[in-house]
C-alpha cells in the first residue's frame, strides 16, 4: 500500500505524520493508530517478504519457504505490539494473508485457522471467506467452499465478489458429486 512508505517515519512523533503531504495517507496513518495498531511497518516488510517468497517458487520452493516464514513472522510482531483487544484494522487482513502463505507452505490446518481467526475478527471480510473457500476447493472440500461463501454473503448481503464466487463454484461442480 501506498502509506507504507511513511510507515516507519510515521509514528516517531504527531508532528512527523503531520508532515505528510497526502491527506490521505496521513488519514490513513492516524487511523491505523487510532484502532490500536503498533508496529505496522513490520505489516509493511510482511508483504515485502511474501512477494519476494511468490516470486522465487517458481525457480526455488527452498527459499520461497524461508520467505514465507518471515513474512509470518512479521505479522507476528504486529500482533504481539499492537493494543490488546484486537482493534488493530489490518488484523484481519494479516491473518488472511497468514492462510494463504500457511496453504503455499503446505501447512492446511494453520491456513484454516488463520481464515477463522479473521472471519471471527471481521465477519464482513470478503478476502477471508474467498480464501477460505478456495482452501476448502483446494482440499477437494467443495460443499464446504460453496457453505463458506453462502455464510459470507449472509455476513455481507452486498458482496458482489462473494456472489460471483459462489456462482461459480456452483457452476463447477454442477453435475459433479461433492464431498461433504
Amino acid at each position: 500500500p501506498g502509506w507504507c512508505r511513511y510507515a516507519t517515519a510515521a509514528r516517531k512523533t504527531a508532528n512527523s505524520r503531520d508532515q505528510i503531504k497526502d491527506p490521505l495517507i496521513r488519514a490513513k496513518i492516524y487511523d491505523l493508530d487510532n484502532s490500536g495498531c503498533n508496529g505496522y511497518h513490520h505489516y509493511c516488510w510482511a508483504l515485502i517478504w511474501a512477494n519476494r517468497g511468490y516470486f522465487r517458487e517458481e525457480n526455488d520452493p527452498k527459499p520461497a519457504e524461508f520467505y514465507y516464514e518471515v513474512a509470518i513472522s512479521d505479522f507476528g510482531y504486529v500482533f504481539g505490539v499492537s493494543e490488546p483487544g484486537n482493534t488493530c484494522k489490518l488484523f484481519p487482513e494479516m491473518h488472511t494473508k497468514i492462510g494463504e502463505l500457511e496453504m503455499l507452505r503446505g501447512r492446511p490446518k494453520e491456513a484454516e485457522q488463520s481464515y477463522f481467526k479473521a472471519i471471527s475478527l471481521k465477519p464482513t471480510y470478503v478476502p477471508a471467506y474467498v480464501g477460505l473457500s478456495d482452501f476448502y476447493e483446494t482440499q477437494g472440500l467443495t460443499d464446504k467452499a460453496i457453505a463458506t461463501l453462502q455464510q459470507g454473503i449472509k455476513s455481507n448481503p452486498k458482496s458482489s465478489a462473494l456472489k460471483k464466487k459462489l456462482q461459480r463454484v456452483e457452476q463447477r461442480t454442477s453435475g459433479s458429486e461433492t464431498q461433504r
